[in-house]
């Protein structure tokens, strides 16, 4: 009799336990977040193609986007709201390699650019169970871009047609407004963590950007501050915007 009751008690706590466990998706109201994404990249040879020469050919370019965010987010039924920061690293290339007409090695060059972007958030619920819940939605933020391009000028055919030019470091940076749009599905992972997924599309486009350093550079000497022109004088731009693929896990509490 004593076995059965103990038997009893213990069948009575661990229900009570696992019943306490079960995640309902509709009764969660915040938490904190973090994922990333990767997409294709529309930067191509923007951070340096303008400025390399004007019959320059250069072999890489950048093709993907990637990036990483976290924050924290409040849930209803109908919305969602998300506050966060997210890095955006578009592909970080090296040893890109810039010839002439005649194919002589003019330089090589490192070439990195980021954006940094806090950003809000909008989450409209198409339906919701306690398991799973579809979703459309868009975000703003505010990304401050940086562009950081190394050159190594080649010898002799660079010496020769970039006279005065040296090894040099190009650093600019700006500002811009992104925006996004996304559909995405999120379900239960674990006791408090659901998984969240989405397609969407990122759109980010630096009209100006403003010189960090001063040098003698191939389009001529630049002064810190200046604004970051194209051979041709008009502002080099830079367009950060992919399609995307993202994944988020989210913390409820």
């Amino acid at each position: 009799m004593r076995k059965l009751s103990v038997i009893t008690l213990m069948t009575v706590l661990f229900c009570s336990q696992a019943y306490a466990r079960v995640f309902d998706l509709r009764s969660r109201s915040f938490g904190t977040y973090f994922g990333g994404s990767v997409g294709s990249s529309n930067l191509s040879k923007q951070p340096w193609g303008d400025s390399s020469g004007s019959t320059t050919a250069t072999d890489q370019s950048v093709k993907l986007n990637y990036s990483g965010e976290f924050g924290v987010l409040a849930a209803s039924q109908k919305v969602n709201f998300r506050a966060g920061v997210e890095v955006l690293q578009p592909q970080h290339l090296s040893d890109i390699k810039g010839t002439d007409p005649a194919r002589d090695l003019l330089f090589t060059l490192d070439s990195n650019t980021r954006a940094i972007i806090p950003k809000a958030t909008f989450e409209f619920v198409v339906w919701k169970t306690n398991a799973s819940a579809f979703m459309f939605g868009g975000s703003v933020g505010y990304a401050m871009v940086s562009m950081t391009n190394q050159y190594q000028i080649a010898s002799p055919a660079g010496s020769a047609a970039f006279p005065g030019v040296s090894d040099y470091v190009e650093k600019a940076s700006g500002n811009a407004i992104q925006s996004e749009g996304f559909v995405g599905y999120e379900f239960s992972f674990s006791d408090n963590v659901t998984i969240f997924t989405n397609l969407g599309y990122r759109y980010l486009m630096v009209s100006e950007l403003t010189h960090d350093n001063a040098n003698t550079a191939i389009n001529g000497a630049v002064v810190k501050g200046s604004k970051v022109l194209k051979q041709s004088g008009e502002n080099r731009t830079l367009n950060m915007s992919s399609a995307q693929a993202a994944i988020q896990f989210r913390f409820y509490f």
